[in-house]
């Protein structure tokens, strides 16, 4: 009975290894990607805006974290299944986010573009990658979000931005989950710098 049970075990790691690499000759690569940044920056929007097309102007404090799954089509028509993480900005689930950032490929670190607060947050979130994170093999995205905003309600120039983010070196867009603008640019981006860096 001990002989087959090692049979089976070396059986299963066997068709483990066999699917993984006819998923390597199908060219598909998959990638956790991570969601940060304080509360109500419109982290959950945005994930709904880029996988279900769709805005609500209500929205439910996430609690941890949320997950969806998307498959891009990369420019050299190759496929990565990104599976993204919408972590909660609040400081009480703080100390559970390194749970969901653990192996991460990709984070997105998002700020509202009228809170001066949140982009000074920004700090914090790539800090806490730093200490959590290999760096050199993370690829880093940086989206503004809320663009939609009339000028005057604007506290962060994109220029403040942009600056941080190449300081950074990060992947950098205004976004809006409200009309869509700049989203599935930014993750495109993200998903192309994750194929480049396997």
């Amino acid at each position: 009975m001990g002989c087959n049970d090692s049979k089976d075990k070396k059986g299963d790691k066997f068709n483990t290894l066999q699917i993984k690499e006819e998923t390597k000759k199908k060219g598909i690569v998959e990638a956790k990607i991570v969601l940060l940044g304080e509360t109500s920056v419109g982290k959950s929007s945005i994930v709904q805006s880029y996988c279900q097309n769709k805005f609500s102007t209500s929205h439910e404090v996430t609690i941890g974290g949320s997950y969806f799954q998307q498959n891009i089509t990369l420019s050299n028509g190759q496929s990565l299944k990104a599976h993204i993480w919408d972590t909660g900005g609040s400081e009480r689930f703080r100390a559970m986010l390194p749970i969901y950032y653990r192996d991460a490929k990709a984070a997105i670190v998002v700020y509202d573009i009228s809170q001066e607060k949140s982009f000074n947050g920004v700090r914090y979130w790539v800090d806490e990658l730093g200490k959590k994170c290999d760096m050199e093999k993370l690829v880093i995205a940086l989206a503004a979000n809320k663009c939609d905003l009339e000028e005057s309600q604007r506290k962060i120039t994109k220029e403040t931005g942009q600056k941080y983010a190449s300081e950074n070196n990060m992947i950098f867009a205004e976004t809006s989950a409200k009309t869509g603008d700049g989203i599935n640019d930014l993750i495109k981006k993200l998903a192309e710098e994750i194929w480049r860096k396997q």
